[in-house]
Protein backbone atom coordinates (compact mmCIF):
# COMPACT_ATOMS: atom_id res chain seq x y z
CA UNK A 1 0.00 0.00 0.00
CA UNK A 2 2.68 2.34 0.83
CA UNK A 3 4.47 1.57 -2.21
CA UNK A 4 1.22 2.92 -4.58
CA UNK A 5 0.91 5.90 -2.14
CA UNK A 6 4.23 7.08 -3.75
CA UNK A 7 4.82 5.62 -6.68
CA UNK A 8 1.20 7.12 -8.07
CA UNK A 9 1.78 10.75 -7.58
CA UNK A 10 5.53 10.54 -9.17
CA UNK A 11 4.29 8.46 -11.94
CA UNK A 12 1.39 11.19 -12.27
CA UNK A 13 4.21 13.74 -12.30
CA UNK A 14 6.51 12.35 -14.71
CA UNK A 15 3.65 11.68 -17.08
CA UNK A 16 2.76 15.07 -16.93
CA UNK A 17 6.30 16.07 -17.54
CA UNK A 18 6.80 16.04 -21.34
CA UNK A 19 3.84 18.06 -22.20
CA UNK A 20 4.80 20.96 -19.55
CA UNK A 21 8.07 21.42 -21.27
CA UNK A 22 6.46 21.45 -24.47
CA UNK A 23 3.95 24.47 -23.23
CA UNK A 24 7.06 26.01 -22.28
CA UNK A 25 7.58 29.31 -24.57
CA UNK A 26 10.67 29.87 -26.79
CA UNK A 27 12.57 32.82 -26.04
CA UNK A 28 12.29 35.58 -28.02
CA UNK A 29 15.60 36.21 -30.11
CA UNK A 30 16.29 40.08 -30.48
CA UNK A 31 15.07 42.06 -33.17
CA UNK A 32 17.09 44.19 -34.96
CA UNK A 33 16.12 46.80 -37.46
CA UNK A 34 19.04 47.90 -40.36
CA UNK A 35 17.97 50.79 -42.17
CA UNK A 36 20.00 52.61 -44.78
CA UNK A 37 19.65 53.50 -48.55
CA UNK A 38 21.29 49.71 -50.18
CA UNK A 39 19.28 48.19 -52.49
CA UNK A 40 16.86 45.21 -50.84
CA UNK A 41 18.20 42.24 -53.61
CA UNK A 42 21.57 43.87 -52.33
CA UNK A 43 20.95 43.15 -48.58
CA UNK A 44 19.54 39.65 -49.46
CA UNK A 45 20.82 36.59 -47.28
CA UNK A 46 23.59 35.70 -45.36
CA UNK A 47 26.40 37.14 -47.36
CA UNK A 48 24.72 39.86 -49.19
CA UNK A 49 26.43 41.67 -52.08
CA UNK A 50 25.53 45.55 -49.99
CA UNK A 51 29.24 45.77 -48.65
CA UNK A 52 27.64 47.54 -45.13
CA UNK A 53 24.83 45.49 -44.61
CA UNK A 54 27.92 42.34 -45.08
CA UNK A 55 30.06 44.05 -42.49
CA UNK A 56 27.52 44.75 -39.99
CA UNK A 57 26.42 41.05 -40.51
CA UNK A 58 30.02 39.67 -40.19
CA UNK A 59 30.38 41.86 -37.36
CA UNK A 60 27.43 40.23 -35.60
CA UNK A 61 28.80 36.94 -36.11
CA UNK A 62 31.99 37.31 -34.60
CA UNK A 63 30.14 38.19 -31.85
CA UNK A 64 28.47 35.16 -31.60
CA UNK A 65 25.13 36.55 -33.12
CA UNK A 66 23.44 34.88 -35.85
CA UNK A 67 21.04 35.83 -38.72
CA UNK A 68 18.21 33.45 -38.18
CA UNK A 69 19.46 31.89 -35.20
CA UNK A 70 20.20 34.03 -32.13
CA UNK A 71 18.98 37.17 -33.37
CA UNK A 72 16.78 38.68 -36.27
CA UNK A 73 18.53 41.23 -38.36
CA UNK A 74 15.56 43.05 -39.81
CA UNK A 75 16.68 44.80 -43.52
CA UNK A 76 14.91 47.77 -44.56
CA UNK A 77 15.65 50.19 -47.16
CA UNK A 78 14.59 53.51 -48.73
CA UNK A 79 16.42 52.37 -51.76
CA UNK A 80 17.94 55.98 -51.57
CA UNK A 81 14.41 57.77 -51.18
CA UNK A 82 14.95 60.10 -48.04
CA UNK A 83 11.44 61.05 -48.00
CA UNK A 84 10.90 57.00 -47.31
CA UNK A 85 12.80 57.97 -44.16
CA UNK A 86 10.09 58.30 -41.85
CA UNK A 87 7.62 55.89 -42.99
CA UNK A 88 10.12 52.90 -42.60
CA UNK A 89 11.27 54.14 -39.54
CA UNK A 90 7.50 53.76 -38.27
CA UNK A 91 6.80 50.58 -39.24
CA UNK A 92 10.14 49.21 -38.14
CA UNK A 93 9.25 50.72 -34.64
CA UNK A 94 5.26 49.13 -35.34
CA UNK A 95 7.38 45.85 -36.06
CA UNK A 96 9.04 45.65 -31.97
CA UNK A 97 12.34 45.61 -33.10
CA UNK A 98 14.85 45.80 -30.03
CA UNK A 99 17.61 48.27 -31.36
CA UNK A 100 17.59 49.84 -34.72
CA UNK A 101 20.98 50.85 -36.60
CA UNK A 102 21.07 53.56 -39.07
CA UNK A 103 23.55 55.59 -40.90
CA UNK A 104 23.43 59.27 -42.12
CA UNK A 105 21.66 62.37 -40.50
CA UNK A 106 18.66 62.04 -42.40
CA UNK A 107 17.91 58.63 -41.05
CA UNK A 108 19.17 59.38 -37.44
CA UNK A 109 16.78 62.03 -37.03
CA UNK A 110 14.08 59.84 -38.75
CA UNK A 111 14.28 57.66 -36.03
CA UNK A 112 14.57 60.09 -33.27
CA UNK A 113 11.14 61.56 -34.18
CA UNK A 114 9.91 57.54 -34.75
CA UNK A 115 10.62 56.72 -31.24
CA UNK A 116 11.85 57.24 -27.77
CA UNK A 117 12.09 54.41 -26.00
CA UNK A 118 13.91 51.60 -28.76
CA UNK A 119 17.37 51.90 -29.23
CA UNK A 120 18.84 53.82 -32.00
CA UNK A 121 23.00 52.97 -32.98
CA UNK A 122 23.74 56.03 -35.07
CA UNK A 123 26.61 55.29 -37.48
CA UNK A 124 27.35 58.84 -38.61
CA UNK A 125 30.15 61.36 -39.40
CA UNK A 126 29.40 63.83 -36.67
CA UNK A 127 27.05 61.92 -33.64
CA UNK A 128 27.59 64.84 -31.31
CA UNK A 129 27.28 67.86 -33.54
CA UNK A 130 23.92 66.24 -34.66
CA UNK A 131 22.66 66.98 -31.79
CA UNK A 132 20.93 63.71 -31.07
CA UNK A 133 23.35 62.93 -27.93
CA UNK A 134 24.15 64.82 -25.36
CA UNK A 135 28.01 63.93 -24.87
CA UNK A 136 30.04 60.98 -25.71
CA UNK A 137 30.53 59.34 -22.07
CA UNK A 138 26.84 59.81 -21.41
CA UNK A 139 24.75 59.84 -24.67
CA UNK A 140 21.46 60.56 -23.00
CA UNK A 141 18.24 59.89 -24.68
CA UNK A 142 18.16 56.46 -26.74
CA UNK A 143 20.21 57.54 -29.09
CA UNK A 144 24.20 56.15 -29.29
CA UNK A 145 26.81 55.91 -31.71
CA UNK A 146 30.23 57.37 -33.09
CA UNK A 147 30.68 59.11 -36.38
CA UNK A 148 34.33 58.57 -38.29
CA UNK A 149 35.29 62.42 -37.61
CA UNK A 150 35.01 62.12 -33.89
CA UNK A 151 38.72 62.96 -32.45
CA UNK A 152 37.79 62.15 -29.59
CA UNK A 153 36.53 58.53 -29.93
CA UNK A 154 40.03 57.91 -30.80
CA UNK A 155 41.10 57.44 -27.33
CA UNK A 156 38.13 55.11 -26.59
CA UNK A 157 38.56 53.08 -29.45
CA UNK A 158 41.99 52.92 -28.44
CA UNK A 159 40.78 51.67 -25.48
CA UNK A 160 38.41 48.93 -26.85
CA UNK A 161 41.46 47.22 -28.39
CA UNK A 162 43.10 47.08 -25.26
CA UNK A 163 40.30 45.90 -23.51
CA UNK A 164 39.44 43.14 -26.74
CA UNK A 165 42.94 42.34 -27.27
CA UNK A 166 45.01 43.11 -24.01
CA UNK A 167 48.05 42.40 -25.28
CA UNK A 168 48.66 44.72 -27.73
CA UNK A 169 51.58 47.15 -27.11
CA UNK A 170 51.99 48.21 -31.08
CA UNK A 171 48.75 49.64 -33.16
CA UNK A 172 48.97 51.34 -36.77
CA UNK A 173 46.20 53.83 -37.48
CA UNK A 174 45.98 54.60 -40.91
CA UNK A 175 43.68 57.61 -41.89
CA UNK A 176 42.17 59.72 -44.97
CA UNK A 177 43.50 63.47 -44.75
CA UNK A 178 40.77 64.09 -46.78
Amino acid sequence: MRRRVLVAPSAGVLGAWPNHARLQPTPRMPRVALVGSFAPADAAGMDPADLEVRAFLHGLRELGLVDGKNIVVERRSTAGQVDRLSAVMSDVVRQGVDAIVTTGGPAVYAATRATRRIAIVALVDDVLDMGVIDSLVKPGHNVTGYGVKDVALHGKRLHMIKEIAPATTRILVLLNAN
